[in-house]
């Protein structure tokens, strides 16, 4: 009955919501993360509370709360500009490079349609490597690009998901997000 409390708690304080009889609960907002989809900044995340350093790209660096589990949990992304951390909930989440992007957007068996990080992530691409919409960067410039841009990908399961989450980190910041789905 006691667990059952303690839930009851949690899920109050994670709407704001107040307990009966008076006061507030305080629950941490590491222990409950945003659900699939959601990008939360958290400024005054404590470092030990960030979890296992899974990868690295370019200046960012990918954190996992629960290395090894399959479940949905808190991953944490940090080298933002403002110095906070970006919180995701996902069961998986991978950084990508802008070549693996290209390979993947511009492969003709692609029938995923174009989103708005496809179209930031043209926008930053014609800038640094000087090319047309839809076209690969040269390999000669591709090496800058790729210090600028990575893609985070974050899935809600692991194996067989129909959705995912694309983030593209740029420049210091989360240049774009969306939700895809086959």
């Amino acid at each position: 009955m006691r667990s059952l409390a303690i839930l009851a708690a949690a899920a109050l304080a994670a709407c704001n919501a107040v307990v009966p009889g008076g006061g507030e609960v305080e629950v941490s907002a590491a222990a409950v993360p945003g659900g699939f989809g959601s990008v939360e900044a958290v400024c005054d995340l404590p470092a030990g509370a960030l979890g296992t350093e899974a990868d690295s790209r370019g200046g960012w660096r990918l954190y996992d709360t629960q290395p090894g589990s399959a479940a949905p949990r808190a991953h944490h992304i940090t080298g933002f500009d403002d110095g906070c951390v970006r919180r995701i909930t996902a069961a998986l989440v991978l950084f990508g490079s802008a070549a693996l992007h290209e390979t993947h957007r511009y492969s003709p068996a692609n029938g995923t349609p174009w989103t708005a990080t496809d179209e930031v992530y043209e926008t930053v691409k014609a800038r640094v490597c000087g090319v047309a919409r839809q076209t690969p960067c040269p390999p000669d410039r591709l090496d800058r690009l790729e210090r600028r841009v990575t893609f985070a990908t974050a899935y809600p399961t692991l194996g067989g998901a129909s959705e995912w989450l694309e983030l593209m980190l740029d420049d210091g910041r989360l240049a774009a997000q969306s939700l895809r789905s086959n």
